[in-house]
């Protein structure tokens, strides 16, 4: 063995062990044989202060090769002659330890069955010492001695244990190194990774936490418990209240004060609901249409609509709102209402589809056009002889159109199934179907594109009737006319049918044109009225015996007019009062009387005022109210009057919102 030595310092030999002196006479530092591993013997200090171990030498240590009995019983592989049966064991091997003393871990106990736990039996009939199945490690079981008084393990093995590769249900999550079907979302947890403890039991330290745990895990949660986040009522969108949290870490708005938008309204912040039966609406305040009640639940005027503009084609109509967008209403067999489809129609004004921003939309008679914000013309409807511009004859159209090469229009009107505009630069354009000449560019062939109409540049209005047109020419306010003639609607003193313009007698200073089914109207400069061409219903107002005027005559009225429409076979005039006449045919109620009887001379249209613009369809007529209000009345069999029914009207009725 190492026996510590002092450093090479003198010793002084004075009895005291100074810190450089390994021992100093009789000081040995508290350091004994037994202290330096030996088994016994005195240990002396030498005259150089180094220790003597001499007679702890002679007593030996452990690993000294030597047996020192009775201190050792084995050294090394000696083991005395002693083997497991020697010491009363039944077999086995025998070993020795590092401290010299008999290993008989390898010995095989002797089972003597006497009921009573040796200490070489691990047990001994129902003595188990205090052992089971659950501290060896098993689920469960009952733990046996055998007759060699070792452990029975078959019940044990039977509940099985962790690690044994087979899932036990009741005592185990799963077996580390089995495939997992569990995940940390199957167990309530948010997301992460789940693993198999050694203990088989699941280690959820890798999952993303719960609903519950009082910790909000974004993006699975909003809120856990009484943490909000930091979210209140009123950051939600809601009004001031107790936000709180749900079991299902949801927010719990029942204690919040409401929203705008939940269909209730709550006064104490809102005035309206949007998409609810509001008190007030833009209707009640005298606009068209419009949704007065804005996104934050206040009443916002600047969101109603007034119609700007309003046209009727032969059983539809249609207007432009003060947004630049058009609403239609009536027949749509022929997809005029522009709504995409060919759909019975519609009895209450429906938006159209794909249409910017419009100027001025207007009525033919299955076809309507609208002039663009960029001066651009876009038609749609019955095509069958080129009349919406396409450049064929495929129909209908049920998406608006906009014509190629007509980028300047300042004013158009659609006719029968045809279509003139008026463009910047004062002449005329006209296509579609040209059997009486009505396109006015000096034949009677159809056209599917924009051709010109024989006019010198100067044209300021045009209007279209069923297959003629008439325009106003500056300076001067003369007014030519052409196409179908058979009842002297050109106004030429002739029932010839002109391919080319041709001037209506007598009239100048004209401001205002229109042409009807047969017949034609117009309005001088000086708010005289003049009519001519079919007169058979009364159409031309001067209340003569029925016939037809081949040259402008006079209705049968004193009034100053401003502004002129002509149906199918009827006439109604707006006066510089805002009253509203109408005359002829009036089998539909188009004339606004109150009963069906034809009217041969201008018969004051009741319930109407303040008129500031006026339309008339085949059979029914509507007007613009200075409010932005349109009234309609006369024929409404496929709800081209828009009040929401297709009954027939003898008086004006307002077109539904």
């Amino acid at each position: 063995m190492d026996i510590p030595d002092g450093p090479d310092a003198p010793c002084n030999g004075d009895g005291i062990r100074d810190a450089n002196e390994t021992c100093d006479g009789t000081d040995l530092g508290g350091f004994s044989c037994e202290g330096l591993g030996y088994h016994a013997g005195a240990l002396a200090c030498t005259t150089g202060c180094l220790w003597d171990t001499t007679q702890c030498e002679a007593a030996g240590y452990c690993g000294d090769g030597q047996i020192q009995s009775p201190a050792e019983a084995c050294e090394g592989p000696e083991l005395g002659g002693a083997t497991c049966e020697s010491i009363g064991y039944s077999g086995g091997n025998l070993a020795c330890g590092d401290d010299c003393a008999l290993d008989t871990s390898g010995c095989d106990a002797i089972c003597n069955s006497d009921g009573f736990k040796d200490p070489w039996e691990t047990c001994d009939g129902e003595e188990l010492g205090d052992t089971t199945c659950q501290t060896l490690g098993y689920h469960a079981g009952t733990l046996t001695c055998t007759s060699a008084c070792s452990f029975g393990l078959e019940s044990c093995m039977a509940e099985g244990r962790c690690g044994d590769g087979d899932l036990n249900a009741g005592f185990e999550d799963c077996e580390p190194g089995n495939a997992m079907i569990t995940t940390c979302e199957s167990l309530g947890l948010h997301g992460g990774t789940l693993v198999c403890g050694d203990d088989c039991m699941f280690d959820i330290s890798g999952c993303q936490g719960s609903c519950g745990d009082g910790v909000v895990q974004s993006p699975y949660e909003v809120c856990d418990g009484t943490d909000l986040g930091g979210t209140t009522c009123e950051s939600l969108g809601l009004h001031p209240g107790i936000l709180q949290c749900t079991t299902a870490c949801a927010f719990n708005t029942t204690a919040c004060g409401g929203s705008c938008g939940d269909g209730i309204v709550q006064a104490a912040y809102e005035q309206c609901e949007p998409g609810q039966n509001n008190p007030e609406t833009c209707r009640a305040l005298s606009h068209f249409t419009g949704k007065l009640c804005d996104e934050n639940c206040h009443y916002d005027e600047s969101r109603c609509l007034d119609a700007t503009q309003v046209s009727a084609g032969s059983q539809f109509t249609c207007a432009r709102l003060s947004d630049g967008t058009v609403r239609c209403w009536g027949n749509n067999t022929e997809g005029q209402l522009a709504t995409g489809t060919t759909s019975i129609g519609s009895n209450v004004p429906i938006p159209t589809v794909s249409l910017p921003e419009v100027l001025s939309v207007h009525g033919g008679s299955a076809h309507a056009c609208a002039l663009l914000a960029d001066n651009t013309l876009s038609c749609w409807g019955a095509n069958y002889y080129g009349q919406v511009g396409t450049g064929n004859i495929l129909t209908p159209v049920l998406q608006p159109t906009v014509i190629a090469g007509l980028s300047t229009v300042t004013q158009l009107d659609p006719g029968g199934a045809f279509t003139c505009a008026l463009l910047s630069d004062q002449s005329a354009r006209c296509w579609g179907r040209n059997h009486r000449g009505q396109l006015g560019n000096g034949n009677m062939v159809d056209q599917l594109s924009p051709t010109s109409v024989q006019l010198v540049p100067g044209v300021i209005r045009i209007s279209t009737g069923t297959a003629h047109a008439c325009a106003i020419l500056e300076p001067g306010g003369a007014l030519r006319c052409w196409g179908d003639n058979n009842y002297g609607q050109l106004g030429d003193d002739t029932t010839v049918d002109r391919s080319s313009p041709v001037q209506v007698s007598g009239l100048t200073n004209v401001f205002d044109v229109a042409a009807g089914g047969n017949h034609t109207c117009a309005i001088d400069t000086g708010g005289g009225t003049w009519c001519w061409g079919q007169a058979g219903n009364g159409q031309t107002g001067d209340g003569a015996p029925f016939g037809n005027r081949l040259i402008p005559v006079q209705p049968d009225w004193s009034q100053t007019a401003v502004a002129i429409a002509t149906g199918y076979q009827h006439t109604c005039a707006i006066t510089v009062n805002g009253a509203v006449y109408c005359w002829g045919e009036n089998s539909s109620g188009q004339c606004g009387s109150g009963s069906t009887s034809d009217r041969s001379r201008p018969n004051l249209v009741n319930g109407v005022s303040n008129a500031v613009a006026i339309t008339a369809g085949d059979s029914h007529t509507c007007v613009l109210l200075s409010t932005g209000i349109i009234r309609c009345w006369g024929l409404n069999n496929y709800g081209q009057l828009g009040d929401g029914t297709t009954t027939m009207r003898l008086l004006p009725v307002e077109v539904l919102p």
